[in-house]
Order: structure tokens, then sequence, then C-alpha cells
């Protein structure tokens, strides 16, 4: 009857006022605090210098359709697409973002691309960016591997809600209501291949990096995988990030931002202002690269580089095999270190190991594809420097230990105290100090045989007479003095006894002729 049309259309009108008005309600609850990022170029010490500061965003959504724990059991994990999806970008919820200037201070060259063949996601990946990115690098390195292989055996996935995607991929890459992930899954799926291909290269997350430095990474022949977002058409650029929906997992918020895409950096022209880029959704194509490095910053700055593992870890600031005596500073270098031990316990990348200490240090350094570095070190006291001469002193010192007082006092003046303490600086120095005294007293004792033995020769060529008397008793008084020290060898005693018998000889021709 015309009654019940009437009632009837009247309900229909109030189911959509109700609606419309949840609807408003949503979009009013939607708060974002804008990203503002500081264009600082000041110079500074560092390789880049631009600075950016970041306030992150925050977003306040009504409570029924915040996704928490308690009402996760009604999302299933197809669906979370369509919530995150749900959420459009609008004035309230756009990350506005400052110009970001490029600081290309440090690039040797202003311009470069890479030969890197473009890979497309679709139609095998439609929401697959991330993983066609990472494959489209290892076919660059030689791998001859697909993108549906990479995800469908490497790529960390969870098909359970509520998942973390910084740690695996929400949803599947073969379906258009996957979801996507962030650096650490790709990172994990690419080290795993490289395992199981006994590959030397090694996936590593450098986010957080300037993005000068990726621009410094492809000038040495790296792509770099990055995230930002994807291209809009219309407008001819990135899309603009906004923010959705947050949700909590193990007790910790954590909250999208999109549109999210992850593509590959294979090139840049700072003097035309472009980053080339291989986006796995449109080929190889040119954007505005202040543009890029935007996204880039917003999406947490994150990326991705693949290494060659070739080399073992380097440590520098002792030789393998030899003896310290005071403290050494260690240093150890590699691009994929993943750890330092000192005696199997773990130790910085930099450190000083203690010195004048009966000690001997084992120092292991391993990279994340299991190379490693060893050096075996002896530490040692500084006073066993002078145990060979620990009875020697002044007063029994001879030529005869000459030679091996000098080499004690090379190595003591060899000895690298760059980073030695106060305390074994003055050890040092007191060592040091000793084989000085000594080697004076036996300088000291050769000069004095030298010149008796000049004198003797002087009366042996010339004879005596009465008016070398005085001297010829004085050179017996200090022969005799000689010899009742204990700084004289057996040989130069034997001599100087037979100099001093000499001596009696000629005072005696020198007497009997009045």
């Amino acid at each position: 009857t015309a009654k019940k049309i009437i009632i009837y259309i009247a309900c229909v009108f109030l189911a959509l006022l109700t609606a419309f008005a949840v609807v408003a309600a949503i979009i009013h609850n939607l708060r974002l605090k804008t990203i503002y990022l500081s264009d600082d170029n000041a110079s500074s010490s560092s390789f880049f210098s631009s600075k950016s500061q970041i306030i992150e965003p925050i977003i306040s959504q009504p409570d029924f359709l915040n996704i928490s724990e308690e009402t996760v059991s009604d999302i299933k994990i197809d669906q979370v697409k369509e919530i995150i999806e749900s959420v459009k970008p609008t004035n309230d919820n756009i990350i506005k973002v400052s110009k970001i200037t490029i600081n290309a201070i440090g690039l040797k060259k202003h311009s470069i691309k890479l030969p890197v063949k473009y890979l497309a996601q679709n139609p095998e990946l439609p929401t697959g960016c991330e993983i066609t990115a990472l494959t489209t690098v290892l076919n660059y390195y030689g791998f001859n591997v697909s993108k549906s292989v990479m995800a469908a055996n490497y790529l960390p996935k969870s098909t359970e809600f509520p998942a973390n995607f910084w740690d695996v991929f929400l949803g599947d890459p073969t379906k258009s209501t996957g979801f996507g992930c962030y650096a650490k899954p790709i990172v994990d799926a690419a080290n795993k291949y490289f395992k199981d291909n006994n590959a030397d290269f090694i996936a590593v997350d450098r986010s957080g990096s300037q993005f000068e430095s990726l621009l410094a990474e492809v000038e040495n022949g790296t792509p770099v995988l990055i995230w930002g977002t994807s291209y809009d058409k219309k407008e001819k650029n990135l899309r603009e990030p906004y923010t959705t929906y947050e949700w909590t997992i193990d007790g910790k918020k954590i909250q999208w931002i999109a549109p999210e895409h992850c593509m590959v950096l294979i090139g840049y022209d700072i003097d035309r202002g472009i980053a080339i880029i291989s986006d796995p959704q449109r080929g190889i194509v040119e954007y505005d690269l202040e543009t890029v490095k935007a996204r880039y910053i917003v999406l947490h700055s994150q990326c991705v580089v693949i290494k060659r593992v070739d080399t073992h870890p380097v440590i520098n600031g002792a030789i393998n095999g030899e003896v310290y005596y005071v403290s050494q500073k260690i240093t150890v270098t590699d691009d994929n270190l993943y750890g330092v031990t000192v005696n199997g316990i773990s130790y910085p990348t930099e450190f000083i190991i203690e010195g004048n200490i009966d000690k001997v240090y084992e120092i292991v350094a391993t990279d994340s594809v299991g190379h490693d570095s060893t050096l075996k070190i002896e530490m040692r006291t500084i006073s066993s420097v002078l145990k060979p001469i620990q009875n020697i002193n002044e007063k029994n010192v001879t030529s005869k230990n000459e030679s091996l007082i000098e080499r004690i006092k090379e190595t003591i003046d060899s000895i690298n105290a760059e980073n030695a303490t106060q305390q074994e600086l003055l050890l040092l120095d007191e060592a040091s100090s000793r084989c000085d005294a000594l080697i004076v007293v036996i300088k000291n004792t050769s000069a004095k045989i030298a010149y008796i033995n000049r004198q003797m020769a002087h009366y042996l060529l010339l004879g005596v007479s009465k008016k070398d008397e005085a001297d010829l008793k004085e050179l017996h008084n200090d022969i005799s003095h000689l010899i009742s020290t204990q700084n004289l060898t057996s040989n130069e005693r034997k001599n100087l006894q037979s100099t001093l018998n000499k001596c009696d000889e000629y005072l005696l021709k020198i007497a009997n002729k009045g």
C-alpha cells in the first residue's frame, strides 16, 4: 500500500543519513600533526651535512574503528587492505612536507645511471613492489631468480592478523588484497636466498641513512632499494603520503602510511634535479629528486643495499703474533660486521686492550656471512723487558753487556705508546733511563781504558824520564782504581793488569836513574 511504501522510503532515508553521520564522524576524528622537515645545510665535519628534524605524526580514530587486540578477531587478513584504503587523503591527514634541498657536497659525479634492467611487479605480484624491487637488484648482480620464486620461497609473510609489517609482509603479494612490508622482511628474504645459494653477498638494512649517502652508494655502483609513495598520473608526481589506521601488536602501536611503495634508486642528475628510478609499477623513470628525498624521509628513511662480501673483517692496531707491553687501541672495520669478541667476550668495534699485564688476547671479528678474522697477541709487563738485565747495575755492568742493553733500549723506544696510560708512560721512561745509565757507565769505562792505552803507547814510543814521574803515578792510580771495580771484562782486567805492571817498571826505572 502507499502507506507501507512511504514508511519503507523513510527507513531507507534514515539509514543513509545515519551512515553519512558515521563517515563524517570518522573524518572529523582523523587528526594529524604535520611533519616539518628543516632545511639545514650548514657545513659540518660529517661527509653530508644536511639535517632533518622529524615530528612524528599523531592520528586519532574513533574507538570502534581502531584495530586493537580486542577487535582483531573480527578482522580477516584480506580485509586489512580494504580497511586501510577506506581512509582517503584529506587536508587533515596528508603529511605536508616543506621543501627538501639536495646537498651534493662529497659527490664526485653529478650524474650517473646504473645499467639496471627493469622488472615489473604486474601481473604476477599486484602488491609485491618490495620483493620485485629486491629481485631487480638481485638480477643486476647476476642472480638468475624470478620475483615469483622470491615471493613464494623467501619473503617472510603472515596470512594471520594482526601482524607487524615491520617484520613480515602482511598478506599475499600475489593478491590485490595484499598489504606490504618495510625493510627488514626484504633483508631477511635476500639473506635467506644468499645462504641457500652459498653466495658471498649480504643484504644490509641502511634505514635511517641520509638521502645523500644513498646517492653516494649509487655513484659507487650500488643500486639502493628505497621506500616512498606510488606515482600519481594526474599530478605527474609521487603522491603525497597520508596516515591511516593504527593497530596494536605485541603491545606496540604501529601505523600505516599510504600509499607506500618500494622502488630502486639506480641513478641521478644533480644539475637537472632528477632521480632515476626503477619503479616496479612503471619502468625506468625519472622523478623529481627533492620529492624522492621528501617521500623517503616520511617513510621512515627506509633503504636496503646489497653488498658483495669477498673480504674478511680488518683488525687494526696490532700485528698477529706480536708481543706488546702497553695499552693498544684496536679498531675493526667491515661493511657487514656482525660482531667482535675478545677472549670470547663481546666488544665494540673500537676499544683499548689493557697493557702492562701478562695476558694473551685473542680478538675475533665476524661478518654477517660468517667470514672471520683473528688477531692473537701477547701482552707482557713493562718490567719483563728488563728481565735479561735484572741482575746488572751500574756497579757491575761491563762492555760485554753493551749489545744486550742496547737491544733492550731499542725495544723500549720502539714501543707504540700512543694509547699508553700515564702509569705505563712513567714505567717506560724509568726503564729507558735505566738502560741509558748502564750504557753511560760502559762508555765511560771504555773511554778510561782508551786513555790509559794511549798514554802507555806514548811512553813506550818515546821512553820515560824524571819529568814523567808525576803523570805516571797518576796513571798508576787510575789503573789501580779501574781494576778494583767490577766494570771490566776478564780480558780488559787482564790487559789493564799488564799495563799496571808496565807502569810499575817505568816508575822503578825513573827511581833508579835518580
